[in-house]
């Protein structure tokens, strides 16, 4: 388990039975593949894996059964992605009220678009596309 690029979580294992990744995927979920041999003379392998929330999910769910220093591990990359993850989950939060409160004020009528963006602090393009639905979910970047 490890954040890639510090950002995403991913767990992954590697085994050469195949048998035990295709009990993970069909316990956890994610998905496997096989993967190259790197000598001539080695077994197949086949690493098996899953990212972000199920991730989280499933590292939780085998902490139980995790050595000590996997726990320690565990511990550290499931502390940095909740950080993350709440990060994001108040801004998806607030650029959810940043929208309504465009919606709220373009449909007083009384209000150019140009205006919404100062008031609310935006850019007057993201207060189109808002209005426009081109961005339901997404934060203004």
């Amino acid at each position: 388990m490890y954040l890639r690029a510090g950002k995403r979580l991913v767990l992954e294992a590697c085994n050469t039975d195949v048998d035990t990744l295709e009990r993970l995927r069909e316990t956890l979920g994610g998905a496997f593949w096989k993967v190259s041999k790197r000598q001539p003379h080695w077994k197949d392998a086949w690493v098996w894996n899953m990212s972000g929330q199920s991730a989280a999910v499933a590292i939780r769910t085998l902490y139980p059964w995790f050595c000590d220093r996997r726990r320690r591990k565990a511990d550290e990359v499931l502390a940095v992605w909740d950080e993350r993850h709440q990060r994001t989950l108040l801004a998806r939060k607030r650029a959810s009220e940043k929208r309504a409160t465009i919606h709220s004020l373009a449909q007083s009528g009384r209000i150019s678009q140009a205006e919404v963006s100062r008031q609310v602090g935006c850019s007057r393009s993201y207060v189109g596309r808002v209005l426009r639905g081109d961005c339901s979910s997404a934060v203004e970047s």
